[in-house]
């Protein structure tokens, strides 16, 4: 029989039709069908392994297909961060950085998957493993990889008798685990209001809404290609906004470029990797290109090379460079949707 598989995109995994209960297709279907029905409520932790180790552990609540709700508990800097999800739209608010941030809604991306059932299934391959015990509760236990002969992809534990998703680890192709998402004090159906998966901004929050071409996940999946722990400004002049991220090549090394753009000018922030030990001064530098004036900023700190360039004044570019800071989320919240439930 003809086997087919499902990439769920950015999250998970893949399904089939459904035909025995031994069958890792048929049961990841079903998984994928309940994901919107089932309302539950649990303690989440995130093991994260490369390319740094970091734990966090959060309080998920979710009311079927109509919301989700994650209060992050630990560590200390994201103890009061959220994300909300009202079907519509998933909220990211960073209380270190009083900024909510809009991303496109994961309840509602998850409605979308079966239609992409036929064009993904060539793609990866299913094995049913067997059953553990996870979270107090029996677990199918699947390997999705993907087709080709090539090794990586994802090992799912599914309730045997919910079909909730009780962990999901993200491996890498030779075969070690880059990130776990596992649950645990697990409630079903508990009673749960809409009300509290309707987004209210902490008084003090700037919204963000209008990220055209990137958002902390493309700058995360940038840190895993190279390795790097980013920077990004805390400030920008009025009216900049990010406008997108690449891999560049700079000064003979592999650098990420994070571009912002507004009314009055444009902005890029190079990082490539540098000696950990190395550490020199600001060096400043004007130039002229196509009867514009742009500076530059360059120094190396931190295990990072790094260059500010943008035709706008000087005294607003050190602005700039003095407000970078680095964003443990960035890479959190890839790893999130790496190993979403």
């Amino acid at each position: 029989m003809k086997r087919r598989a499902l990439l769920v995109l950015c999250f998970l995994f893949v399904a089939s039709p459904l035909f025995a209960e031994d069958d890792p297709l048929a049961i990841i279907r079903k998984a994928l069908e309940q994901k919107g029905k089932i309302s539950f409520s649990a303690r989440k932790t995130l093991k994260v392994f490369r390319p740094r180790e970091l734990e966090v552990i959060m309080q998920i609540r979710q009311l079927g297909g109509q919301g989700s709700r994650v209060q992050f508990l630990s560590p200390g800097p994201l103890a009061n961060d959220f994300l909300v999800d009202d079907g519509k739209f998933q909220w990211y608010y960073s209380d270190r950085r009083k900024q909510a941030f809009r991303f496109p809604s994961s309840l509602r991306m998850g409605k979308r998957i079966p239609k992409s059932f036929e064009r993904l299934t060539e793609h990866f391959r299913f094995e049913l493993l067997g059953s553990e015990e996870i979270g107090g509760r029996e677990a199918y236990k699947i390997q999705v990889s993907p087709a080709g002969g090539r090794r990586g992809g994802r090992v799912v534990w599914i309730d045997r008798q919910e079909y909730l998703l009780l962990r999901v680890d993200r491996l890498k192709p030779n075969g070690e685990t880059v990130a776990s998402t596992s649950l645990s004090d697990i409630t079903l159906n508990p009673r749960l209001s809409p009300k509290e998966f309707v987004f209210k901004a902490p008084g003090n929050a700037e919204v963000v809404t209008d990220l055209p071409n990137i958002n902390p996940r493309a700058l995360a999946q940038l840190e895993h290609r190279t390795g790097l722990s980013l920077m990004v400004p805390s400030h920008l002049p009025e009216g900049f906004r990010f406008s997108g991220a690449k891999l560049v090549p700079f000064q003979g090394k592999q650098a990420v470029q994070i571009l912002f753009s507004g009314e009055s000018g444009k902005i890029s922030l190079f990082q490539a990797r540098a000696d950990p030990a190395g550490k020199e001064p600001r060096q400043k530098e004007m130039r002229e290109r196509e009867g514009k004036t742009f500076w530059i900023i360059r120094w190396t700190e931190g295990g990072r090379e790094v260059a500010l360039v943008g035709d706008l004044p000087l005294e607003e570019l050190e602005r700039v460079a003095s407000s970078l800071k680095d964003l443990p989320e960035n890479y959190l919240l890839e790893a999130l949707r790496e190993t979403q439930f």
